[in-house]
Parts: structure tokens; sequence; C-alpha cells
């Protein structure tokens, strides 16, 4: 039994976007890599826009060129700014460890840690749909369950 490759464009795009990561030097330029917008088409056009803040916009990919001539595919690059997550995109440019680079982050944040609320958007309270916290959620479900119950503290 022989095996088909089934190449489709998602498939593609997943090529390409590695072959980004082959050829990133540092965090800020993998971050490029992960969140560039990439499309194939059905006739052989593929579309890349990196972050310009992230990908040096002089740097080439030779290992997704390579990877479009093996799919048969012609590269638009194209450039964008402003969809980094975090002020000031160029610390990526200065460490090749994650850990690294986040902690650079944290610093120029002020040592501000991560904020880890939990939203839960769809939660219905007295006033309405609101979002709210985990233990103000559960904090809810207690206080309604003491009343349908007819316990009182």
């Amino acid at each position: 039994m022989a095996l088909t490759m089934n190449m489709d464009s998602k498939k593609a795009e997943l090529l390409l976007r590695a072959a980004l990561l082959d050829d990133a030097s540092n965090v800020g330029e993998r971050l490029a890599a992960l969140s560039a917008d990439i499309k194939v088409d059905d006739d052989g056009d593929a579309w890349i826009t990196l972050d310009i803040d992230l990908w040096p916009e002089d740097k080439d990919s030779p290992e997704a060129e390579a990877i479009a001539k093996m799919l048969w595919l012609e590269i638009d690059w194209s450039v964008t700014d402003g969809t980094f997550p975090f002020a000031w995109p160029g610390l990526g440019e200065h460490s090749d460890k994650t850990t690294t680079y986040f902690k650079m982050v944290l610093d120029a944040y002020g040592g501000q840690k991560p904020n880890k609320r939990i939203e839960f958007p769809f939660f219905s309270t007295s006033d309405g749909w609101n979002a709210g916290s985990l233990p103000q959620i559960l904090l809810r479900k207690s206080t309604l369950e003491q009343s349908c119950l007819g316990i009182s503290r």
C-alpha cells in the first residue's frame, strides 16, 4: 500500500513557519516566525507577513524560500508592525533563550508579575451577565447554594 502525502495549504503553511524558525537567530525572530501571517492558495502563491519590530526588514529566510521552491510556491513577502504583545519588542534581539528574554521583559515592566486572574465572561450575577475571577465565581456559587438550601451564616 503506497502512502500519499495529501499536501494542502495548512501543511504548506506549517512547513513555511518551521523554515522561518530555522532561520530565526534570536527570541524576537522566533516570535516573529510563530506569529507570522502565512497564507497559501491553490494557485501556487504564498504570502508571508512578518512583524518588522521582530524580524529585520532586510533579513531573508533562505529556508522558507527553499521550502517554497520544493512546493512550487512563489512567496510574496510583506511586513507589518504593532502586532507584538509586549512593549519593547527589540529586547528579543538580545537573547537566544526565552526565559532570559522574558526576565528582561519583566524587568522592563518594573518587575510586575503576570496577571493570573482568569476571566469567565458569561457568569450570571444579580446585575446581569458579568465577568469574574474563579474565587469570585466560587464565592457566588457558595452563596447561591447556601440561599437555596436555607443556610445562613
